[in-house]
């Protein structure tokens, strides 16, 4: 079975915190960068950041001052933020959760921020 030919990308609005969003990239193409068009979440002059939920206490994959344009996100991650807190009794001790997704699927959470 062949993957589809064009990627899928989804940005899903938070209903409950204005300029927040989970941004969802099926990118069946294996593009090392993806653009994305958050003009539905952003107003120009917005300054944001946009995280990668497998490394979410990590730095910004990318943020800046939203000029109306699409942004770049990067596909090739490879950094996974380990697991915090006590897990015996939750996380079976063979599950292993070092590795990042492929380059094929990635999620984002956009922030709109103050700084």
């Amino acid at each position: 079975m062949q993957p589809p030919e064009q990627n899928e990308i989804i940005v899903r609005p938070n209903k409950y915190e204005q300029g927040r969003a989970n941004i969802i990239v099926y990118n069946w193409r294996n593009l090392e960068s993806v653009k994305i068009d958050l003009g539905r979440i952003l107003n120009k002059g917005d300054k944001f950041e946009v995280m990668d939920v497998q490394n979410y206490s990590g730095k910004p994959v990318i943020n800046g001052v939203f000029n109306g344009d699409s942004i770049s996100i990067p596909m090739n991650l490879t950094i996974v933020e380990g697991i915090k807190g006590d897990t015996s009794g939750v996380i079976h001790k063979d599950v292993v959760l070092r590795e990042h997704s492929s380059s094929h699927f990635g999620v984002y959470v956009l922030r709109k921020t103050e700084y």
